[in-house]
């Protein structure tokens, strides 16, 4: 459970509790203001249905059950693997490894995606199309590449918006 999560039940916990407090110390007159009560109730209700559904989970890339994958074993062709197991999300240079990845985002409300669960499996192949090897990895052995924020200058004429816009009026020749 993230932090999001956590927060909102709290919330909805301390809505709940303070909500029961008022009820007791006013069940004598709760003819008078049962109405009133009701409608507390309601939005608490509300609000606890739109805090809980404000949470997504998506998926990316091949779903492989566990059935599918223990199916491929070692020598079975590449075929029956295609079959078993779908097109591979990618294949080496020489398509002698398929790579089959699975990945889970989650996110709570507003705040964005986050990685839940990623999983790579690697299908091997011999020089006859049998599967030599596979091989399944997680989130945990993969290692994440953080992209080099720098530019590289391109050589030419730098134009600016204004160049973009209009710099090609008089240009057109009839």
């Amino acid at each position: 459970m993230d932090f999001m999560q956590s927060f909102c039940a709290i919330i909805v916990k301390l809505l709940f509790k303070t909500l029961f407090k008022i009820m007791l110390k006013n069940i004598f007159n709760m003819h008078h203001n049962l109405l009133k009560h009701l409608k507390l109730l309601a939005s608490c209700l509300a609000l606890l249905f739109a805090l809980t559904a404000c949470g997504s989970i998506t998926h990316s890339g091949t779903i492989i059950l566990e059935n599918e994958y223990e199916k491929v074993t070692q020598n079975t062709p590449k075929d029956e693997v295609q079959e078993y197991m779908g097109s591979p999300s990618f294949t080496s240079y020489e398509e002698d490894t398929w790579y089959y990845v699975h990945t889970i985002w989650s996110r709570t409300l507003f705040l964005p995606y986050r990685l839940k669960e990623r999983r790579l499996i690697n299908i091997t192949f011999t020089e006859d199309n049998l599967v030599a090897s596979k091989e399944i990895t997680d989130l945990t052995q993969h290692k994440t590449i953080k992209p080099d924020d720098r530019v590289t200058p391109t050589l030419g004429v730098k134009k600016t918006i204004f160049n973009e816009i209009f710099g090609n009026i008089g240009s057109i020749q009839q």
